[in-house]
C-alpha cells in the first residue's frame, strides 16, 4: 500500500513542478515549514499524503480515498504601507492550485493505471512567515485508488 501511496505523491510533485515551472523547487521540509531555508528560494512546492479511509468497492480490492496536501510558497516585498504585495501573492499561489488542481483531476494526478477519481479541493487561509518574507498556502485533495488484496 505504501509503494502505491508514494507513487502518487511522486506523480503529484512531477505534475506540480510541470504546472509551476522551473523558478520553483521542492520544500525540504513539509511538517514544520519555517525550518525550511528560504534564501535561495521563496518559491517552492510540496506534497505529502495524509488521512485515508477505506470505501466500498468490488471483491478482491480495497478502495482507498487518501487526502493528500499541496504546499506551495511564494517570496513577497515588504511594505511599510500596507500589506497588499502579501495579499497579491496569497492570490497568485491561490491561482497555481486551481491550476494545478484542474492538471491533477484532467491527468487522473499523474498516474491514470492507479488513481480512479480526483476531487474534494479545500484550500486554505494564507500563513505568513514574517522573517522570511513566505506567504505559505495548504490545499488538500481526495485521490480514490484501488488496492489489489
Amino acid at each position: 500500500m505504501s509503494d502505491q501511496i508514494r507513487t502518487i505523491k511522486d506523480s503529484i510533485l512531477s505534475e506540480i513542478a510541470l504546472e509551476l515551472g522551473a523558478s520553483y523547487k521542492e520544500l525540504a521540509y513539509l511538517e514544520d515549514i519555517e525550518k525550511n531555508s528560504f534564501l535561495t528560494s521563496n518559491d517552492r512546492y510540496g506534497c505529502r499524503a495524509l488521512v485515508a479511509n477505506q470505501t466500498p468497492g468490488v471483491t478482491k480490492y480495497t478502495t482507498l480515498v487518501q487526502s493528500f496536501e499541496i504546499v506551495i510558497s511564494k517570496g513577497y516585498i515588504q511594505s511599510s504601507v500596507g500589506d497588499s504585495e502579501q495579499v497579491i501573492k496569497s492570490y497568485d499561489i491561490r491561482a497555481n492550485i486551481l491550476s494545478i488542481y484542474n492538471r491533477l483531476v484532467r491527468n487522473q494526478a499523474g498516474s491514470p493505471v492507479v488513481v480512479m477519481n480526483v476531487n474534494g479541493l479545500v484550500v486554505s487561509e494564507p500563513e505568513y512567515l514574517e522573517d522570511d518574507k513566505v506567504v505559505v498556502v495548504r490545499a488538500t485533495m481526495d485521490i480514490t485508488h484501488r488496492i489489489n488484496l
